[in-house]
């Protein structure tokens, strides 16, 4: 990633931060005139939000130091540790919201003020329109991102969860509106489910690539294919390439594969046309770390100790 893809990176994680710390201000007022529920749920929210978006915002900048003699591979980790944690929070905010709508559903706790749910849905629909912006703003920065093919888990998992805010606080101000004018209160506790619900459903995804990074899983077959694709284009005497190994961790791609050349082929010449590969594939990848294996095409490929290496898309 550039100096000034992260630059803005970070500028989009701080607005983020800043914009979530506001939104639980008021969000708690909401929560501290109604007692509702959903509006309690939503001001945490927010609170975990402006905690992780700094988190986020620390992680991509550690993410992005170059490798040292500790950590030949960079510290990408950083970043799928930060994601890990943010799913993690997710989800243990959802099943919270769930465990408190029961607990209230069996009467233990009727704290609802009605007469004040006309203000806290106010503040809620403010809440949700503020929400949208910030995804907006992070998804911006996502996507000047991925036009250079560089990924951030960060951003990636603050859009994720800022963009499933505005949906739950939408939810809950419409749910205190039609508790407000019909009575019906056992609909603070359903609402106080579904944010719950959702709110698990959006830590998913997040998790899933943290996952992926984790047990290094190939990427996915059209960028293996794009791969394949530069390193046949750069040179006409590049008869084929196996045993392709591909992996993300963080915000960096690995790659390595053994390239075949003709036997009677120069060294020198040889290891030419690997460095000339290396440098399309970082043009197209400018996060990615190659390793290219010189094999002569007097040797067979040595594709049988993994079925995924021998795809066709590997072929000339």
């Amino acid at each position: 990633m550039s100096t000034q893809q992260n630059h803005h990176s970070q500028k989009a994680l701080l607005w983020a931060a800043v914009s979530s710390s506001g939104l639980f201000f008021i969000k708690f007022i909401a929560f501290w005139i109604s007692g509702s529920l959903v509006a309690l749920g939503s001001a945490f929210d927010s609170l975990g939000d402006t905690a992780v978006s700094l988190i986020n915002r620390k992680v991509n900048a550690l993410s992005q130091e170059e490798p040292d003699s500790q950590h030949p591979f960079g510290h990408g980790g950083f970043e799928v540790i930060g994601a890990l944690i943010q799913g993690v929070l997710l989800a243990t905010l959802g099943i919270n919201l769930i465990i408190e709508a029961i607990r209230r559903r069996s009467g233990d706790a009727n704290l609802l003020h009605p007469t004040e749910f006309n203000i806290a849905a106010g503040i809620l629909f403010f809440s949700a329109i503020a929400g949208a912006l910030i995804s907006g703003i992070l998804g911006r920065a996502e996507e000047k991102n991925a036009k250079d093919n560089t990924r951030s888990l960060a951003l990636n998992s603050d859009r994720a969860h800022y963009a499933t805010d505005f949906f739950t606080n939408l939810l809950s101000a419409v749910g205190l509106m039609v508790m407000s004018y019909t009575g019906l209160h056992w609909i603070d506790q359903v609402l106080g489910s579904v944010a719950g619900g959702l709110t698990i459903i959006a830590a998913v995804p997040i998790l899933k690539k943290c996952y992926q990074d984790i047990m290094h899983q190939q990427v996915s077959t059209s960028e293996q294919q794009s791969i394949v694709d530069i390193v046949f284009q750069t040179n006409p005497k590049i008869e084929g390439i196996h045993q392709l190994r591909s992996r993300r961790l963080g915000p960096h791609l690995f790659v390595d594969f053994h390239m075949k050349l003709d036997a009677t082929m120069p060294l020198e010449e040889a290891h030419e046309i690997g460095d000339s590969v290396i440098r399309e594939l970082k043009n197209t990848f400018p996060s990615v770390d190659v390793i290219v294996h010189l094999d002569p095409d007097s040797e067979p490929d040595q594709m049988s100790w993994s079925p995924s290496y021998a795809s066709p898309i590997r072929q000339k």
